[in-house]
């Protein structure tokens, strides 16, 4: 099968096995499962302190907000600064985070403020990270296996939805829910060494005048008529 132009189209399969892309597919989704291990266990466990099911829904709200709120920034971000430092720098941030939930949580300190802070601050990295990510799968592949990385890129999400609540589940009932949190910081260092592997391509360098938030507004409700 071939693209137009006559340049064939490369299976998932080859670009999955890419020097430069595998280390970084395997490194998110095992990050990606990583993050059920802490949205199953942190909802339980605050559960398991307040008996609130409001507050169930504040920590899921604290560890998502940021995604939405600081995303304009955060795109720019992407596009600022070196793709594949930035998100080495997140995943420290989350291995930081995530590693002293789970010490807290082992020596009985955590309580449910504690956990809600804890995951807006998780949800900061996420933020920088998600636009990172997506913006540095076309420097892992050449042109003619963009589809194919950023569907293999997307699958990395989806497989981690079917097995991480699974796993996460059986991690919970026999190790409990300090190893959860454990595992899910170990799942972000997993992510860091993927991507001390690979190579990027060279980045384009920004626009020399950014455009602003106000005008990328505007633009957006001009193209929704």
């Amino acid at each position: 099968m071939a693209e137009s132009g006559g340049v064939p189209s490369p299976s998932p399969l080859r670009v999955m096995v890419h020097r430069n892309f595998w280390p970084y597919f395997t490194g998110n989704f095992l990050s990606n499962c990583g993050a059920w291990f802490q949205n199953l266990a942190q909802a339980i466990f605050v559960y398991r302190l307040t008996g609130s099911t409001f507050l169930v829904g504040v920590v899921n709200f604290a560890q998502f907000a940021g995604v939405f709120v600081l995303a304009p920034w955060a795109g720019s971000a992407a596009d600022r600064f070196d793709r594949r430092r930035l998100l080495i720098a997140t995943q420290v941030g989350a291995v930081v985070v995530s590693g002293m939930l789970a010490l807290l949580t082992r020596a009985g300190l955590a309580t449910a403020p504690v956990v809600i802070v804890m995951a807006l601050a998780l949800g900061l990295t996420t933020a920088f990270a998600v636009p990172a990510m997506q913006a540095l799968v076309p420097l892992l592949v050449d042109r003619h296996e963009l589809s194919a990385g950023v569907a293999l890129n997307s699958l990395t999400f989806n497989l981690a939805r079917a097995v991480g609540p699974v796993l996460a589940a059986v991690v919970i009932h026999q190790l409990g829910l300090a190893a959860a949190f454990g595992l899910n910081s170990l799942s972000y260092l997993a992510l860091i060494g993927g991507l001390a592997l690979v190579r990027p391509a060279p980045q384009q360098p920004p626009a020399a005048e950014r455009p602003r938030l106000r005008d990328s507004v505007v633009l957006v409700r001009r193209n929704a008529r």
